[in-house]
């Protein structure tokens, strides 16, 4: 008699453990998507953010990110026209940690490994974070260009710069900064 109480409260136990861990799995797995979505796009701009467009939908979705890509991304490759490409967003269970635009000026350069598109990642840590040897809080941008030609053939070089340069990029190639 004594055996099969045990055996019923280890049950209970591994039944209880089983649905704590669900529900814990689950949770965590849909709740970021949801509140770092368009319903945080008051604070993007208070923030000086690119907001996160209505139609986007997430392209890829991790335990500790998300990402949201421009559904016309491809009309745009295509006609080699600038434009705001993706949103990549990354978070700590309900702490944002921090939010990545990613642009697109048109234009494309051969590099030895294939084609290379001249970009803007404009960066912004809400809470510090190694990016490379230094840590950073805050803007953090970078811009890949062509360089170092030889016969046609270009080096990518990415650079790093001020939130003003990456303003000043972005208006020369007509898109308006979100600042």
């Amino acid at each position: 008699m004594d055996m099969e109480r045990i055996c019923n409260y280890f049950k209970k136990i591994k039944a209880l453990f089983n649905f704590l861990l669900l529900a814990y799995l689950f949770g965590g797995c849909f709740y970021p998507k949801e509140k770092f979505g368009v319903e945080n796009n008051e604070f993007r701009i208070k923030m000086g953010l690119e907001i996160l467009p209505g139609n986007w939908k997430p392209s890829s979705v991790g335990s500790n990110y998300t990402i949201w890509q421009n559904p016309k991304g491809d009309l745009f490759f295509s006609k080699k026209e600038p434009f705001f490409f993706s949103k990549s967003i990354s978070y700590n269970r309900s702490e944002l940690i921090s939010e990545e635009d990613l642009y697109y000026s048109g234009k494309e350069f051969t590099t030895i490994d294939g084609d290379e598109r001249e970009s803007l990642s404009i960066k912004y840590y809400f809470i510090p974070q190694h990016e490379g040897d230094e840590i950073v809080k805050g803007w953090y941008c970078y811009y890949v260009k062509p360089s170092r030609k030889s016969k046609k053939i270009y080096s990518p070089s990415t650079i790093n710069i001020t939130i003003k340069e990456a303003d000043s990029i972005l208006k020369s190639w007509m898109l308006k900064p979100p600042r």
